[in-house]
């Protein structure tokens, strides 16, 4: 095989690497810099600044993480402190998307500044936004507790859209969904309804009618007496029962 044949398959072979992690060990001490060994083709340089946690002697060994394959070969290492901190971001975000797929859609962050079409909120380290039709209180001052839902989240652009709920207590209930809103707003005005029906004038009206039909029908068979309420009970039309 040809090197142009060769050279497109060796690249491709080092893409897997990127995103890994690899375990490195301490090659050389110098005054500011230390050589460390990656195991790949070239040792790279470390100042001590840049290793603080790690302890510095040539049995240490530590983790590096892979941030991109160059051209010629050689990958870009992440040292230990970024790398902590990447990690640490990936974990807090798996936690947000768990909230926001529960039952229990609440957590608990602050307005940092406006920002167009609404505000730039902090939540667990991450910056979400907060629509200006969905804020609660305008009234509260930036910098405050609130409670918030999540309403969307996009891992592509690290994208999220929250909702605020109130202040920064964690006791409030799960935010219910539309349909179970509607059916609870149906039933009340329902039972609103007959309670006002019940105490109206036209109510009445129509108890005092239905009495006089019967004491009508009553007359006509000619045995009417005000004193005997059987005969009227049993002119009256039954309920008819439950299958």
């Amino acid at each position: 095989m040809s090197f142009t044949q060769l050279f497109p398959q060796y690249n491709s072979s080092l893409n897997p690497l990127r995103g890994s992690a690899i375990q490195c060990s301490v090659k050389k001490l110098r005054q500011n810099m230390i050589l460390v060994n990656t195991g790949l083709k070239t040792p790279i340089i470390c100042f001590q600044h840049e290793l603080k946690k790690v302890p510095i002697t040539k049995q240490t060994r530590f983790i590096l993480g892979i941030e991109d394959v160059e051209v010629f070969g050689e990958p870009k290492m992440l040292l230990p402190k970024p790398l902590e901190r990447k990690c640490k971001s990936k974990l807090v975000w798996t936690e947000l998307t768990k909230i926001w797929r529960s039952d229990r859609n609440l957590i608990k962050g602050f307005i940092l500044n406006s920002v167009k079409g609404g505000y730039a909120v902090a939540i667990a380290g991450h910056i979400a936004f907060l629509p200006k039709s969905l804020r609660r209180n305008r009234k509260v001052f930036h910098s405050q507790w609130r409670i918030f839902s999540i309403l969307n989240m996009n891992s592509k652009i690290g994208n999220i859209v929250v909702k605020e709920i109130g202040d920064g207590k964690l006791d409030y209930s799960s935010p219910a969904k539309p349909r179970q809103k509607q059916v609870k707003r149906l039933g009340a005005k329902r039972k609103h309804l007959q309670n006002t029906k019940k105490n109206t004038f036209f109510h009445k009206y129509e108890k005092t009618e239905k009495k006089k039909k019967e004491k009508f029908q009553l007359y006509s068979h000619g045995s009417y007496d005000p004193k005997d309420q059987t005969k009227l009970k049993a002119l009256r039309p039954k309920a008819s029962s439950p299958h």
